[in-house]
């Protein structure tokens, strides 16, 4: 039965859906409409439309179990097409925040902003009250101390580690995400962004387990409906 599910209303056979699963759970940057077509006989339109139902997929079944323990909090600026300032403050490029728990998972998303109120709302939604959080001095993370036990590194002051306080673990998600996101997609548009960190999100949460079992766990997150509307917009 295909109602109630992502299949429902398509013409692409459940062998190529499956197909497509498992291609994603081989891949650990990622793979393009135009390489997905080839590889399974379809038209770049439709892999295209297919690789952005299982990321809508994706980013609407993610657990909503919090972070807990130790957690690092970063923001970080992706796309744009012109060079410009790079971190806080790029023109161009669209700001994404994350949230990782050391040993465990990440959690990010496109904001519209790195201000405090944005920040926090998310962190309090995503993140256990009292968990330690680490993160650098920028000023919307300045009140996190009211909920939660916080300490910051100055990289303003060329600190970037002391003791078990450190960004490093976030930065190096950072670094992968925009390999990731350069090498395979290139600039994807600031309206499906967030589709492409769902995946992202996916795929190092996953990157511990083997590819079998990264497309059971696809499978079990089949049942959404997405309608074209929901991708385009229109």
């Amino acid at each position: 039965m295909k109602t109630g599910t992502i299949y429902e209303n398509s013409n692409i056979p459940l062998q190529k859906w499956f197909l497509t699963f498992y291609l994603i759970s081989l891949s650990k940057k990622g793979i393009s409409s135009i390489e997905l077509s080839k590889t399974i006989g379809v038209t770049q339109k439709s892999a295209w439309y297919l690789l952005h139902k299982v990321r809508y997929m994706l980013e609407h079944r993610n657990s909503d179990n919090q972070l807990r323990g130790t957690v690092e909090v970063d923001e970080t600026y992706v796309g744009g097409k012109k060079k410009g300032k790079r971190g806080r403050g790029s023109e161009n490029k669209t700001p994404v925040f994350g949230a990782v728990q050391r040993g465990g998972r990440l959690s990010i998303t496109p904001v519209p902003n790195a201000k405090r109120k944005t920040l926090e709302s998310i962190i309090h939604k995503r993140v256990k009250k009292g968990t330690h959080i680490n993160s650098d001095e920028w000023w919307a993370y300045t009140k996190l101390c009211s909920d939660y036990v916080h300490d910051v590194v100055n990289h303003g002051r060329k600190e970037y580690v002391r003791g078990k306080v450190h960004t490093n673990t976030i930065e190096g998600a950072w670094s992968h995400l925009k390999r990731s996101i350069m090498g395979t997609y290139h600039r994807p548009s600031k309206e499906h962004l967030s589709k492409y960190c769902a995946e992202f999100e996916y795929n190092y949460n996953t990157r511990n387990n083997s590819p079998e079992i990264k497309f059971k766990k696809i499978i079990d997150k089949n049942l959404i409906r997405v309608s074209y509307r929901k991708i385009t917009g229109t």
